[in-house]
């Protein structure tokens, strides 16, 4: 548990250093939230859990009409209490959108993800590691619908920012 709180404090850092001014914006939204506000949070977190659960045990498939509600009301939650642009709304965007992909539901997902690339790479900018998941995700999408140029454009911009973040 240690470790958890370690390797998120520590992503927090980093994403807030990426993002100017972000961590006093953070922590002055967390200290203005009303307790029933944090409850929510936390519920909508343990929804994520959940989910993150069914999938690691291998029973996603079987808990889909579980996991789709749970990732609506995670996703409502964050979007009213934190706003469309914040990170954790935008996880729990890219989380509902790869449920529906993992359920053949492509055109359902399509629009999450083009929402959520656009509004990563717009908070988080284009080379941020959640940011260039998006873009994976979303030429994965285009591929899957066929739309084949699309998605091998998205790809070869996919591999070019990863190796200029990452070396080659």
């Amino acid at each position: 548990m240690k470790l958890k709180i370690f390797v998120w404090i520590i992503s927090l850092i980093t994403l807030c250093s990426l993002v100017p001014g972000s961590l006093n914006d953070l922590f002055a939204q967390a200290s203005s939230l009303s307790a029933e506000q944090k409850e929510q949070l936390k519920l909508a977190e343990a929804y994520d859990a959940q989910i993150e659960q069914y999938y690691e045990q291998g029973l996603f498939k079987k808990f889909f009409k579980k996991a789709l509600p749970l990732a609506k009301n995670a996703l409502k939650i964050r979007n009213e209490i934190l706003g469309e642009k914040h990170p954790d709304t935008l996880e729990s965007l890219g989380n509902l959108a790869m449920i529906y992909y993992e359920f053949s539901r492509e055109s359902d997902a399509l629009p999450l993800l083009e929402k959520s690339y656009s509004l990563r790479k717009e908070v988080l900018g284009e080379k941020h590691p959640d940011t260039l998941e998006s873009l994976g995700n979303l030429a994965m999408i285009y591929y899957e619908l066929d739309r084949l140029s699309e998605a091998l454009s998205l790809l070869e911009k996919n591999y070019s920012l990863r190796k200029e973040v990452l070396g080659s």
